[in-house]
């Protein structure tokens, strides 16, 4: 582990596809969860989905728990049903259930695109206020390709998408309908992705 602290992430994701799964596995097991899940989203999905699945589901499961939503699913989508269950089975039922719903879409519908890491700000917040609540939570922001964020109303129904640059140059007061994108089109889950283009 500390020689490949050493590498760049793609140095090491070759070095690790040129081990046999059970050595993967093996390496895998012996990095904190973190650090396995960063490794992971260097390697082809087919070289993870074997080493997650040859790794013990307890440590195939903290890894999977820190990797972000759209690549739950897609590692769990991609695995054996069999092993696919023994992961999820190690991890707490409200988390275990929406990776797999995620994963139940295919890939080729709005749903196999979908995260559920989100920014939902609530439309009647001015950006001063909004600027802070996101430096405060930064961190979990921090490794994510964040662009938009989700404007809702009462209820948390979405009223609008804001641009995360329009957020940054827009006044104090202002309030977050006042700059939003209004009444942004809205998807079902299961749109194929032909009909979006």
């Amino acid at each position: 582990a500390e020689t490949l602290a050493e590498l760049s992430a793609r140095e090491t994701a070759r070095l690790v596809c040129a081990l046999p799964t059970a050595e993967q596995a093996d390496l895998l097991t012996r990095l904190d969860a973190p650090d396995a899940a960063a490794l992971l989203e260097h390697l082809p999905e087919v070289t993870a989905v074997e080493a997650v699945a040859a790794m013990p589901a307890g440590h195939a499961a903290g890894v999977v728990s820190v990797l972000p939503s759209d690549d739950q699913a897609a590692l769990i989508g991609a695995m054996e049903p069999s092993a696919a269950a023994l992961v999820l089975s190690e991890l707490a039922d409200d988390e275990a259930e929406r990776i797999a719903a995620l994963a139940a879409y295919p890939d080729d519908t709005a749903g196999g695109l979908m995260a559920t890491e989100v920014i939902a700000l609530r439309d009647i917040a001015t950006v001063a206020t909004t600027l802070r609540r996101l430096r405060v939570g930064a961190e979990r922001l921090r490794g994510r390709d964040v662009q938009y964020a989700y404007v809702v109303g009462r209820g948390r129904r979405l009223v609008g998408v804001l641009r995360l640059r329009d957020l940054l140059v827009a006044d104090d007061g202002a309030r977050l309908s006042e700059i939003m994108i209004a009444d942004p089109l809205a998807l079902a889950a299961d749109t194929p992705l032909d009909e979006l283009i």
